[in-house]
């Protein structure tokens, strides 16, 4: 069972970089991402493409997109969240001597990111 009072927020503004969403993540632990909103602020439309990169891996995998054709534009998934929810994304956190990040890119611009999440044991 989901207990909100123990997830906890990133918040980023993601550019046209593949960048970092939050804290690496610890290792041994897998990162349960519950709950996503993105906010495009570009003026004008805009991708936002969401990857994971695992254990030091060089490349970032894709693990979902989000369309914006406007200028505030926002995307919440899920609409509401609940004690029975699924987890939308899990990112493996590394082994000895890897890191491992949620990782993000804006496809015209910025995008303006919250992400809520929980980390657990493997």
């Amino acid at each position: 069972m989901l207990n909100r009072d123990d997830l906890k927020t990133a918040v980023a503004t993601v550019g046209a970089a593949d960048a970092d969403v939050g804290s690496a993540i610890p290792q041994n632990m897998r990162r349960f991402i519950y709950a996503i909103k993105a906010t495009n602020i570009f003026n004008g439309a805009n991708l936002l493409t969401i990857g994971k990169r695992e254990n030091g891996a060089v490349g970032t995998t894709i693990i979902d997109y989000v369309q914006a054709a406007n200028l505030y534009d926002t995307w919440k998934d899920p609409d509401e969240l609940l004690e029975d929810s699924a987890p939308l994304y899990i990112v493996e956190g590394a082994g000895a001597g890897g890191t491992s990040y949620l990782r993000a890119e804006a496809g015209g611009a910025s995008f303006y990111l919250t992400i809520w999440y929980i980390d657990a044991p493997a």
